[in-house]
């Protein structure tokens, strides 16, 4: 018994260690395969039904138990809308871009309202259409 509990505590020295080590390599392995594991899921949930009931499910319960946060980055991304607004945009033509969006596209800003490197502004000419799965995917990422 006492061999076992040694050979356990050695383990997880070791364990802890290498930790730094392993997720740093785990972080750079999911940093450049990125396209190549999302395809993986995406075939794996398309493929397990079940598995993606399962993972809404989870959505779900994490947006009911995190309203409160979900409430932040709503009204953190409303005020940089409302910064990036400019006194002389089209306020009517912004609005009917998004009345007039088709089903299953999203508004997106073609130059983001807020990256690290640039930051657009929320006028007509910075909207496009783009399927929601594009704009995802896309995030605030600008690539010229």
């Amino acid at each position: 018994m006492i061999d076992q509990e040694k050979k356990r505590q050695r383990w997880l020295r070791a364990y802890y260690k290498n930790r730094d080590a392993i997720n740093e390599k785990s972080r750079n392995y999911h940093k450049s395969n990125r396209e190549k594991l999302n395809l993986y899921r995406k075939n794996y949930l398309s493929n397990n039904p079940e598995q993606k009931q399962k993972l809404r499910n989870r959505i779900k319960k994490w947006r009911l138990k995190n309203k409160n946060k979900i409430n932040f980055y709503n009204s953190l991304y409303r005020s940089r809308k409302k910064q990036a607004c400019p006194k002389w945009a089209n306020l009517e033509k912004i609005k009917q871009i998004y009345l007039n969006c088709p089903k299953g596209y999203h508004v997106d800003h073609i130059t983001p309202l807020t990256n690290k490197n640039v930051c657009g502004l929320h006028i007509e000419s910075n909207l496009q259409y783009l399927p929601a799965l594009e704009n995802h995917k896309k995030s605030n990422k600008f690539t010229l």
